[in-house]
């Protein structure tokens, strides 16, 4: 949540009346971040407990080798060795030997603003993937406008193959590749800049550089 639009906006302030609205056609009420923040953090509770019973889930049909749990192991395999023999910088292991929970190394490529960076992100898949899409979190903060923080990242992503996914992953670290979709922006404040003036551009690549100088502390 954008925390500028939060100051803008305290709590009881109600909601301005748009050109376009009437008396029979209008949404009045007021502004409640601080209920709204309540909420959210409710639902990433939920999601997060859920996310860690998959990882047990995914742990007991490894142990039974279950269809899904031997189908994603050859993913992984097959995966690994795809990044092994590409010039992506990227080396894939599994917590645990839990092959429903995936961490991806990534190191950035040089000459790019990620030269000499690292990072670590968690794929973790649900039983029933791929009903159930992956969920990634980077480990390590990344500064993005699809990823807040060490919080899940938005990938619109939603192939049965893991390699599409990982590939996804990958895409965070091509400026070129930002998915400019506004359902996928989850900083907006790396978005305003990436999107903004030539300044704010260089502003958003002095960013990315300090971040990048905090994930090899």
């Amino acid at each position: 949540m954008c925390s500028s639009e939060r100051k803008a906006h305290i709590d009881g302030k109600l909601f301005e009346k748009a050109l376009f609205e009437t008396a029979d056609n209008g949404m009045t009420g007021s502004f409640n971040y601080s209920s709204l923040l309540r909420r959210l953090a409710h639902i990433r509770t939920a999601i997060d407990s859920e996310t860690r019973d998959w990882a047990r889930q995914g742990m007991i049909a490894a142990q039974t080798q279950s269809g899904p749990a031997e189908n994603l192991r050859l993913q992984f395999e097959q995966v690994r060795q795809w990044t092994a023999d590409s010039s992506c910088m990227v080396a894939l292991e599994l917590e645990d030997d839990n092959p429903f929970v995936w961490i991806v190394n990534i190191l950035g490529l040089p000459m790019t603003p990620f030269d000499e960076g690292h990072w670590l992100i968690k794929i973790s898949l649900s039983p029933d993937f791929p009903n159930d899409q992956p969920r990634i979190r980077f480990l390590t903060p990344f500064f993005h406008p699809n990823v807040t923080g060490t919080l899940p990242a938005c990938s619109p992503d939603t192939s049965r193959r893991m390699q599409a996914h990982v590939n996804a992953i990958i895409a965070f670290f091509d400026l070129d590749n930002i998915i400019t979709d506004p359902s996928c922006t989850l900083n907006t404040d790396a978005a305003r800049l990436w999107c903004g003036t030539e300044l704010q551009k260089k502003e958003y690549k002095r960013k990315t550089r300090q971040m990048v100088l905090k994930s090899v502390e």
